[in-house]
């Protein structure tokens, strides 16, 4: 068995019945447990350690940072 695009609707109990003319076997139970991916912090270092993620993860700068020239942004 296989379960495209895989959600934590999916997560439960499984188990594999056979069956024949004359007796079913049933496996033994499984539970798949789906654990969703979620951004916990986002620091882009632009001006500061201010996590932008919305949960308020923010950072403390130690020393001198310098800012400027990065990538993205000022990072």
């Amino acid at each position: 068995m296989s379960i495209a695009n895989l959600s934590t609707t999916d997560a439960g109990s499984y188990y594999c019945e056979i069956q024949n003319a004359t007796a079913i076997t049933k496996s033994s139970t499984v539970t798949l447990t789906v654990i969703q991916k979620q951004l916990l912090g986002h620091w882009p270092l632009d001006t500061d350690a201010s996590d932008i993620s919305g949960n308020g993860l923010n950072g403390t700068l130690n020393g001198t940072p310098v800012f400027g020239g990065g990538l993205v942004n000022q990072s």
